[in-house]
């Protein structure tokens, strides 16, 4: 596959295509991997700021966020609770 065939198909992914790849609960690796580069500062300041869906707590040391509460996010559907 040339360059300019695989920038038309990274082009032509939807919100749809990213997001069907999350598990239902993500992770912050995974979330800042997959779904918004942005440091891990970032994240968390904008959860601060009620600008980002906060994740939820699992256990002691484990959050995720819920795949629902991105795909709102990101269509900009989301608000805060």
């Amino acid at each position: 596959m040339t360059n300019s065939n695989t920038q038309q198909t990274q082009l032509s992914l939807t919100l749809d295509d990213i997001v069907a790849d999350l598990p239902a609960l993500v992770r912050e690796k995974q979330l800042r991997n997959d779904f918004v580069r942005i440091a891990h500062g970032t994240l968390w300041d904008w959860v601060a700021k009620n600008t980002f869906p906060a994740p939820v707590k699992l256990s002691s040391g484990v959050t995720a966020w819920r795949r629902s509460d991105l795909m709102a996010w990101a269509s900009g559907s989301w608000t805060p609770a």
